[in-house]
């Protein structure tokens, strides 16, 4: 089961409580707002001055459910396969719309990814094709998230 492939709250809710995402709102705070926005999988994070690129700096020492490091590269594989630039593909992708407004991911280092906005350009089909013949780096397909087992 991949929860990025389901689209009902009847199967996400279930599963949410297994998987991890960079940033999670505060569960103790009864509404959620920027400001109660709090880290998970990233340690920290940083906007750009033009406000178009956000940095996130990931925990150290995070695994996933197979002993293997948690890194940004695994940040990107995902964003990828979010958007359909992956050599991989979801079944079913029922948030890919979502994310129009994400330029692109990059990995400056192992435990930094870079994330670029591009909210001064509309969206639309030919975007798409013009990116169809880039080449994405192969994504490792894990079943869990990353387990914080060491933390």
């Amino acid at each position: 089961m991949s929860i990025l492939e389901e689209a009902t709250i009847s199967t996400v809710m279930p599963a949410m409580g297994v998987f991890n995402n960079l940033v999670v709102f505060d569960q103790h705070v009864p509404q959620n707002i920027i400001k109660s926005i709090v880290p998970d999988l990233a340690e920290s994070w940083s906007w750009d001055t033009a406000k178009t690129a956000l940095t996130f700096k990931l925990r150290h020492g995070v695994k996933w459910h197979d002993g293997q490091p948690f890194t940004a590269a695994d940040v990107k594989c995902t964003w990828d396969l979010l958007q359909g630039r992956a050599t991989e593909k979801f079944r079913l992708n029922p948030r890919k719309s979502w994310y129009r407004n994400l330029d692109e991911v990059t990995v400056s280092a192992s435990q930094k990814a870079r994330v670029r906005l591009s909210f001064e350009r509309g969206h639309d089909d030919q975007t798409d094709k013009d990116r169809s013949h880039q080449t994405a780096r192969p994504c490792m397909t894990r079943s869990n998230s990353p387990a914080a087992a060491t933390r």
